[in-house]
């Protein structure tokens, strides 16, 4: 495993567990101070790219709804 230097804040993990559904070990995860708001909060995939999909399109869809729901203020 690499570490590379954060450039920006983590909001989340993914990483492989053991005991998960059978053909998906790969899961996702929002950070607790990253929920508010978030439908899924995470979720389990069959391969890290479908994990880090599954992560950024919950991610996007809650940073947009947050946007919309300012403007509107």
């Amino acid at each position: 495993m690499t570490c590379l230097p954060m450039v920006a804040p983590v909001v989340g993990r993914i990483f492989k567990v053991h005991a998960a559904p059978v053909g998906t070990p790969w899961m996702w995860t929002l950070l607790l101070g990253q929920h508010e708001d978030r439908t899924p909060t995470h979720g389990h995939e069959a391969t890290r790219e479908a994990a880090m999909a599954a992560f950024t399109k919950s991610w996007l869809a809650a940073r947009e709804s947050t946007r919309n729901f300012r403007r509107a203020e």
